[in-house]
């Protein structure tokens, strides 16, 4: 594994910058190359630290016309696009985000949102937010950076909670961890569950949950603007994310995979039924983006088996409707959950 540096070093000319911090782009592309394949964690953090510098090049000022400047921005995007594969590769998945930051829209239809704006704002306004206003400033004619510019863009309700590394311990209050029984436990041995959380998508007795490249689960309740998928891991990869339903006595009843900060496939959801042991007759919604999600969406919603998928992938064989009716708790799927009876609805 490793990143192609020859636009970065020819027609980007980036270790030939005036300003350290593109130096510092393509130096730690070059400590990333050399590092040992083995040591997933570090070159998953090498990587990540790549992208807030790229992302940082890419707020600092519009495009412009001059050929240096289109290369470099032509050199990012393929850059970003290298991270992406590399953190796959990895076993991970980064934020969501066009790899060409041009292409950045705020408009959430389009599903070029770029969450690692998000990240980068000292304040960690919504990303949704600060797309749109990123999509503005690239068709103004100000000389601002992004976040000059952005400045007056509201703040919400404190920002969203990003957990990085220097606050693993306030992780732990979501930590999920299953016992040999296939229960669901928190750190004080008490079952998880899903029954007082609530999802903006899923609605009520819904969860969001995000599973680390280290196998660790974190759910919690979705709250926009505040709490989102990004929140767990403070914006680093994942190994899998989504939404959650987690009955009573701490065993997993149904996975998806919604999440906008992430944008999960099944890839991610086939990683994470390997990595975690859950019960083989629970469900599992591994491409919401064919299920219920216009206008994106053809319709189709295809739950399965976790056992069946986790042999077959989307081999496995389709749920009906009364199996899957019987796996979500009625709570889960009352009218308070609206999208979950929705989609229940275009079941076979």
């Amino acid at each position: 594994m490793a990143i192609d540096t020859t636009q970065l070093i020819g027609t980007a000319e980036f270790r030939y910058s005036k300003k350290g911090f593109v130096r510092d782009i393509l130096d730690m592309v070059l400590t990333y190359n050399l590092m040992p394949a083995a040591n997933a964690k570090l070159r998953l953090e090498r990587l990540d630290k790549i992208m807030l510098g790229a992302a940082a090049y890419l707020t600092a000022k519009r495009p412009t016309a001059k050929v240096k400047n289109q290369a470099r921005w032509a050199a990012l995007a393929n850059l970003a696009g290298q991270c992406s594969q590399e953190a796959q590769l990895l076993g991970a998945k980064q934020l969501t985000s066009p790899h060409d930051f041009r292409d950045i829209r705020g408009d959430p239809k389009l599903g070029q949102q770029s969450y690692w704006l998000e990240r980068m704002d000292p304040q960690h306004r919504a990303g949704f937010t600060l797309s749109a206003k990123y999509e503005e400033w690239m068709n103004s004619t100000s000389d601002e950076d992004f976040w000059t510019y952005s400045a007056n863009v509201a703040l919400g309700d404190r920002g969203v909670k990003l957990l990085d590394e220097t606050q693993k311990v306030r992780r732990l209050k979501y930590l999920a961890r299953m016992n040999i029984n296939g229960s669901l436990r928190d750190l004080h041995d008490e079952p998880v569950s899903t029954y007082h959380m609530h999802s903006t998508y899923g609605g009520e007795g819904w969860g969001i949950f995000v599973l680390s490249p280290e196998g660790e689960l974190y759910i919690h309740s979705h709250k926009v603007g505040r709490f989102h998928h990004s929140t767990f891991l403070g914006g680093g990869a994942v190994a899998a994310a989504g939404e959650i339903c987690v009955d009573m006595m701490g065993s997993i009843r149904v996975i998806s995979n919604k999440t906008g900060h992430y944008k999960a496939g099944i890839t991610e959801m086939q990683r994470m039924v390997q990595m975690i042991p859950i019960d083989s007759e629970a469900i599992i919604l591994p491409d919401l983006m064919r299920a219920y999600n216009p206008p994106l969406g053809t319709g189709e919603v295809l739950f399965y088996r976790v056992g069946d998928f986790r042999a077959h992938g989307v081999g496995a064989t389709p749920l009906s409707r009364f199996t899957v009716s019987l796996r979500i708790p009625v709570w889960a799927r009352s009218a308070q959950s609206p999208t979950i009876r929705r989609m229940l609805a275009k079941i076979a």
